[in-house]
């Protein structure tokens, strides 16, 4: 009985040994996965375009993401009325070279910006998923006067001249979200 307390006690600790030793070895290759920031992030901005929307149209613009290691990608539209009232909707859609099959359309906003973020699942910091060509589109839904031109049964039916914009200049900046570099 002696002997076999012995083996036991002996074996107990080899595999205990073997435990620590592949813990150890499993987590240097996770923190080697991240790269050297060892999974920090850090906020880069990204490419933006500029255009101009004629009022019912849309207008397309194409932004080429190079940052590897992207966790997210935030998509800001911004524009100033000229005339009244402008509601702009903006779509995103990444190409089929990022990896991502998804987008994302906003809801029609008229207080001059519109700004959402599309969470990008790369696991390491070299890691190239939403990495290529992004087309953002701009729709520019309506234009109105920004106060009412009289009390609503006298309000004509349409808008007098140089009340509302005919067209509207934008600009579709990006900032990105990635592993930090180290």
């Amino acid at each position: 009985m002696h002997r076999d307390t012995v083996i036991g006690i002996v074996g107990v600790v080899i595999l205990v040994a073997a435990m620590v030793g592949v813990f150890t070895y499993e987590r240097g290759q996770a923190s080697g996965m991240l790269g050297p920031g060892g999974g920090a992030t850090e906020n880069v901005t990204g490419p933006s375009q500029t255009g101009t929307v004629a009022v019912g149209a849309s207008e397309d613009v194409d932004l080429a993401l190079d940052q590897t290691g992207m966790t997210n990608v935030t998509f800001t539209l911004r524009w100033t009325p000229g005339n009244g009232v402008d509601t702009l909707v903006l779509h995103v859609a990444p190409s089929n070279g990022t990896g991502l099959a998804t987008g994302y359309d906003s809801e029609p906003e008229d207080d001059g910006e519109i700004t959402f973020t599309i969470p990008v699942n790369n696991t390491a910091a070299d890691g190239t998923l939403g990495v290529g060509a992004w087309r953002a589109t701009v729709d520019f839904v309506s234009s109105s006067p920004s106060t009412p031109i009289g009390p609503p049964p006298v309000s004509p039916p349409v808008a007098p001249p140089n009340t509302t914009d005919a067209s509207v200049d934008f600009t579709v900046d990006t900032a990105l979200e990635a592993y930090a570099s180290g």
